[in-house]
């Protein structure tokens, strides 16, 4: 399914990883790729469940729900760091598309304005990424979740690129294993 010089990273469970360089960036955006017994209004319903991200959005400490409407939902995040990092907030605007072919994309983006960053945290610099879900033929939906995350603070880029490929796939493994209560 990848092609445009993604690096395949990890693989397991189903749940297929890949990373790729970003010209004028030291971090790597990521790409995780999944197929799942589901809907698409269900994978919509638990990603606007702001309240439960902690419970199948890995290393999120905290969500919370800012603002939303029909099509677009705002969120302020904490996510933990390891030790000496300090744990990164981010708030993040994002726009739901529904397409005629019963498919759909959650693209997402950092909008700092939404809210200010939490006591102890390091805002992170930049998010731009997709939901895509993509309905099959034999009652599954096929995920890609894909994104590119400056991280803000002095982290070293071999620390963030290495969580940029376990973090989304332990997350669509979560994702896969709660789904069912959407549906």
């Amino acid at each position: 399914m990848s092609s445009d010089n993604w690096k395949l990273e990890k693989e397991g469970k189903g749940v297929v990883a890949y990373t790729r360089e970003v010209a004028g960036s030291d971090f790597r955006e990521f790409k995780v790729e999944a197929t799942v017994e589901t809907t698409v209004d269900a994978l919509i319903a638990m990603q606007r469940d702001i309240k439960n991200h902690p419970k199948w959005i890995d290393s999120v400490k905290t969500a919370e729900l800012i603002k939303e409407d029909a099509d677009n939902y705002y969120t302020h995040t904490v996510a933990n760091a390891p030790w000496p990092v300090k744990n990164r907030d981010s708030a993040v605007r994002n726009c739901i598309s529904r397409n005629d072919d019963s498919s759909a994309t959650i693209e997402f983006y950092s909008d700092n304005s939404l809210a200010p960053t939490k006591k102890g945290c390091e805002r992170v610099g930049a998010v731009k990424g997709s939901w895509q879900f993509n309905p099959t033929n034999n009652g599954n939906v096929d995920i890609i979740y894909s994104a590119h995350i400056e991280p803000g603070g002095n982290i070293p880029a071999w620390l963030s690129n290495k969580f940029s490929i376990d973090v989304p796939f332990n997350t669509i493994q979560s994702l896969v294993g709660l789904i069912k209560k959407y549906t």
